[in-house]
């Protein structure tokens, strides 16, 4: 990824561990960055630490109309976003399938791959449009193998943002626009 021209990243799950050190290794190269994170106290602590290059932008990633805000704020505040990391991610919560209850299995998937998706629907096209940016989808170790049992949940949303980042690799590529996987583990 070349950030040579980059001025503005947008870091869901931005708050804190691996987004925070993102963030904070994005600014380091010069960009804006604008923080998006679901636990308000800790994002506006954050961003105040950090100065004026930070911004914190309060998200459920899980929902859409949440993403269209964010991104017309941060895009007011800091300018079109060029490099966008989706990074928000829960933990497994170590249930095996037939054990597990329908409303965890769905909050699971719901943040760890369909809100990989919002941020794509929020950002892709206008970045299409400029033929320039870059999406950075966090996945994990367990999108590509399962190595433990009761991950169930989890590992489908992983293997699911390989997926997704993969045909979204393909369709912007011939646009300009570049497309990563993190694969932390």
């Amino acid at each position: 990824m070349d950030l040579s021209q980059a001025r503005h990243a947008f870091v869901s799950g931005g708050a804190s561990g691996l987004g925070l050190g993102i963030a904070d290794a994005l600014a380091a190269r010069g960009l804006a960055v604008t923080l998006a994170d679901i636990d308000a106290e800790t994002l506006a602590s954050v961003a105040a630490e950090r100065g004026e290059r930070f911004r914190g932008q309060v998200l459920d990633t899980r929902d859409r109309e949440g993403w269209e805000r964010a991104r017309a704020e941060a895009e007011a505040a800091f300018g079109p976003v060029d490099v966008l990391i989706n990074n928000a991610s829960i933990a497994p919560n170590w249930l095996e399938l037939a054990d597990m209850p329908p409303e965890s299995f769905d909050r699971i998937v719901s943040i760890n791959l369909t809100g990989v998706y919002n941020g794509v629907w929020a950002f892709a096209a206008a970045m299409r449009a400029r033929s320039a940016g870059h999406i950075v989808n966090t996945s994990s170790q367990a999108g590509l193998s399962i190595s433990a049992p009761r991950i169930g949940p989890y590992a489908v949303a992983k293997y699911g943002v390989m997926a997704l980042s993969e045909a979204l690799r393909l369709e912007l590529a011939p646009h300009g626009v570049g497309v990563s996987v993190l694969c932390p583990g």
